[in-house]
């Protein structure tokens, strides 16, 4: 009878420790669940990337995984004559549904157009938008350019990691871009003034007759070319910066779901 005591309490110990670290186990999977890491998607379908550069670019996107769902795709083709913001909305909906909801990164490197292109959804397109994807192919294109392709992606999600976390994008295009459309509205402006100086001068010199409205009607119809002029060559320069240009398909930054984006040509 002594030794079944004994027994029996020992089973009961063992029960309770078995009890708690069955607990302690259901207690760590549940937290991992709520903050754990966000899915990787790696498609080199392209076959761009060296062995290199590999471990280092899926090192980066591990990193930034802990954050917001991360997709690298490169590809060769275009189905169906989609572009390459396209090719990024399509692929990133097979993954994660075409609502946008759902917090994604990705950046893709497109051989058929030749055009690298970052792709946001959910709540990360809140934080990298239009202007941020944009600014982030420019600052990367050149690698890619140069044929360094596993380069250009790491820079592209180094600056997007930076961005996610608080930090500013370099933006040396679109500080190109204001300053010569500054020196262009200065020099446009300038020479308007200088004309219709000039035209003041002629007619302090050369009054005009009441009955003749020729004179006055010419000096409007060169101002009105001047500004078309002018208005015409501001369109132009504020266009430029980004070779591939920006796309949002999902309607600006308003709701829940949503997308932003950003190219360059390369």
């Amino acid at each position: 009878m002594k030794y079944l005591r004994r027994l029996l309490t020992i089973i009961l110990i063992l029960c309770t420790f078995a009890a708690s670290a069955l607990l302690f186990a259901e207690q760590a999977d549940a937290s991992g669940q709520e903050t754990g890491d966000y899915t990787i998607i790696y498609d080199d379908r392209a076959y761009l990337i060296d062995d290199d550069d590999e471990s280092d670019l899926y090192e980066i996107m591990e990193s930034i995984s802990k954050n917001t769902n991360v997709i690298f795709y490169t590809t060769r083709t275009s189905e169906y004559g989609m572009s390459t913001a396209d090719i990024c909305q399509n692929y990133c909906a097979e993954y994660f549904g075409a609502s946008k909801t759902a917090p994604v990164l990705m950046f893709t490197i497109d051989m058929y157009h030749r055009e690298i292109y970052m792709y946001c959804t959910g709540d990360t397109r809140k934080v990298i938008r239009n202007a941020e994807a944009s600014s982030i192919t420019d600052n990367v294109y050149k690698s890619a350019t140069a044929g360094d392709y596993g380069k250009c992606a790491i820079d592209a999600f180094t600056q997007a990691q930076n961005c996610l976390a608080g930090g500013r994008i370099k933006r040396p295009m679109q500080i190109i871009n204001n300053i010569l459309l500054a020196l262009l509205l200065g020099v446009t402006i300038n020479f308007i003034v200088l004309k219709v100086s000039r035209f003041n001068k002629k007619e302090e010199r050369y009054p005009i007759m009441s009955g003749n409205g020729a004179e006055s009607f010419v000096s409007v119809k060169v101002n009105k070319e001047l500004l078309k002029e002018h208005t015409s060559v501001s369109r132009e320069s504020s266009g430029g910066g980004s070779g591939g240009g920006s796309y949002n398909f999902g309607g600006g930054s308003s709701g829940g779901g949503g997308s932003s984006g950003g190219g360059h040509s390369f």
